[in-house]
C-alpha cells in the first residue's frame, strides 16, 4: 500500500512550468519530492557538484573500512574496543552534520 495516497493536480502556465522544471533539475529531486520539501519548510539546494561530494565520499569510504575492521576484529577475537568504536561514531556524526549542511538548508 502507498504511503501517500492523496492525489493533487497542479496547473502551471508555460513560464511557471519552465521555472519548476529548472528548479527540480537543479535540486536533483523528483517533482513530488521537490514540492514536499517546500511544504515542509525546507528549501532544497542545487544538486551538489562533484567537487563537494568527493571529500564526503572519501571520508565515507574511510569510515566504512574502519567499521569493517572493527567487525572483523570483533568476530576474530570476540572483543570490541569501545573507545575506538566511540571515536568512529563521533566521525560518523560529524560527517552527517557536514552532509546535512551542504545538501539541505532551512528557510
Amino acid at each position: 500500500m502507498r504511503k501517500r495516497d492523496i492525489k493533487k493536480i497542479f496547473y502551471f502556465n508555460e513560464k511557471e512550468n519552465k521555472r519548476f522544471k529548472k528548479n527540480v533539475l537543479k535540486s536533483n529531486l523528483s517533482g513530488s519530492s521537490y514540492l514536499r520539501s517546500l511544504i515542509t519548510n525546507y528549501q532544497p539546494k542545487d544538486a551538489p557538484s562533484g567537487t563537494i561530494l568527493l571529500p564526503i565520499i572519501a571520508e565515507l569510504k574511510s569510515v566504512g573500512k574502519t567499521v569493517n575492521e572493527i567487525a572483523r576484529t570483533a568476530n576474530r577475537f570476540d572483543f570490541i574496543n569501545t573507545r575506538y568504536c566511540n571515536r568512529v561514531i563521533e566521525r560518523i556524526d560529524v560527517m552527517s552534520d557536514k552532509i546535512r549542511e551542504k545538501l539541505i538548508t532551512t528557510k
